[in-house]
């Protein structure tokens, strides 16, 4: 589908800069990425062209280069395929700009292989722009902890679909416009997006899976966070952060990552509610039911974990079951190249119903599986435990079970400020989240 327009590339740079493979020098340098989790539905005129801008911030390391990466694949949470890697069965096109509201040339177009237009294809694990300089915006690095917007327009063929975001957790001035492609694009704009007659605005929906960079001097941490809705944030508050982009909402780990030694860690959420680790190692008709999500580990130097619950409670998989797919994971993500990389398991929590709606210990009660001692939850958490730094366990522990859980009685939620840490006896609540964060932040802040 060709465009009908376009405008120039502002600062282009070189062919010899743009080519060459996105080599083992180039790794995850930016945070807020996330891997698609919906396959929409068939559009319509009114809603074939959507526009999006969306905050990410640079890691504690500054950069040389960086390049925005894209999938054509989405892992949804309902359905058939639930957890398994879903393809939306046809291309999507892409105009991309980056907005440095600070730098002395504000916005620069990116190109896909020199060209304005990149075209998204069907099943693309990642697909990458070419790399963006600082010079082009006048600057001479991307600096740590800076700010920028992705802008984006999107297209699609009535009656395609694309693969997207619910509606995420937005800062001020970020969001997307849903409307026809008779509409100007706002990918090589300024400030906040515009609203027309006939079109809709939401959350932000699109946007990179992944931002990688050449580091100007030492690559910084940058995590890959594989799970399930525990680690994406369900049940935290429903606006992820200040209006400025000060601080970070969303979850434990994206509130416990976000100014770590004051520096943000750079990471994408590969993480989706209700998916278990048997759909990503075994569900799909591939031979490697992972494979496009495979493609990631290369660009991260740690790696956090939290799959089982899911397991244990919508499959009825047993501890050891679990303890092996967790083992077959681990192994993956080492088996990806020579670097050394950090595996973080995170400990399964408490499951319970409640008869008081969660306002006190007593009236909590743990789901079958759950109980302290048994054959689920404590034995996997025992059995991940006494593996760490194995050589076929995870590097490390961190142990989430132990910040929420009650001291005295260890298969229930505590309780603080008169309602448990959980309002649904599955999720970290708001409060929940906060503790989680503070105590997954010093975890961090040790790791090297």
């Amino acid at each position: 589908m060709a465009l009908p327009f376009a405008p120039p590339i502002s600062n282009q740079i070189s062919a010899a800069e743009r080519t060459g493979r996105y080599g083992d020098n180039f790794m995850c340098c930016a945070t807020r990425g996330r891997v698609p989790y919906i396959v929409s539905a068939p559009t319509e005129a009114a809603n074939s062209q959507a526009d999006t801008r969306k905050r990410f911030r640079i890691g504690g390391s500054a950069q040389a280069a960086i390049k925005l990466g894209y999938s054509g694949f989405a892992v949804v949470s309902d359905g058939p395929m639930r957890g398994r890697e879903s393809l939306p069965g046809n291309h999507q096109h892409l105009l991309v700009s980056v907005e440095i509201p600070t730098a002395p040339t504000p916005v620069v177009v990116c190109t896909f292989r020199g060209d304005l237009e990149g075209v998204l294809k069907d099943g693309d694990a990642i697909y990458f722009t070419d790399q963006l300089l600082p010079q082009q915006f006048g600057l001479k690095e991307f600096a740590a902890n800076l700010d920028f917007m992705v802008r984006e327009t999107r297209r699609i063929e009535i009656g395609d679909r694309f693969t997207r975001y619910g509606q995420l957790f937005s800062h001020k001035g970020e969001g997307t416009v849903f409307g026809s492609s008779d509409f100007e694009p706002q990918y090589n704009g300024s400030g906040p997006l515009s609203v027309g007659w006939g079109q809709s605005m939401r959350f932000c929906c699109f946007g990179p899976s992944l931002i990688v960079g050449r580091a100007a001097g030492a690559t910084g941490m940058s995590i890959l966070a594989i799970g399930d809705s525990i680690l994406n944030g369900s049940n935290d508050a429903a606006f992820g952060g200040s209006s400025d982009g000060s601080d970070e909402q969303g979850g434990w780990f994206t509130r416990g990552s976000f100014n770590v030694n004051g520096s943000a860690v750079p990471h994408t959420l590969m993480a989706f509610n209700a998916t278990t680790i048997s759909q990503m190692l075994h569900g799909g008709n591939g031979s490697d039911p992972m494979m496009r999500r495979r493609e990631f580990f290369r660009y991260f130097t740690h790696f956090v974990e939290n799959f089982g619950t899911n397991d244990f409670g919508d499959q009825g998989r047993s501890s050891q079951e679990v303890l092996n797919d967790k083992k077959a994971l681990w192994k993956a993500i080492r088996e990806t190249d020579t670097r050394d990389r950090h595996i973080t398991s995170v400990t399964i929590i408490p499951r319970v119903s409640s008869s008081d709606e969660f306002k006190t210990v007593k009236g909590q009660q743990p789901n079958p599986g759950y109980e302290d001692r048994g054959q689920s939850r404590w034995k996997l958490n025992l059995a991940v435990l006494e593996l760490q730094k194995s050589g076929i366990g995870p590097d490390s522990v961190f142990d989430l079970d132990a910040v929420l859980r009650d001291e005295t009685h260890p298969d229930r939620f505590a309780v603080s400020d008169g309602a448990a840490l959980s309002n649904d006896g599955t999720h970290p609540s708001v409060s929940g989240s906060k503790v989680a964060a503070e105590a997954f932040n010093k975890y961090l802040s040790q790791l090297r």
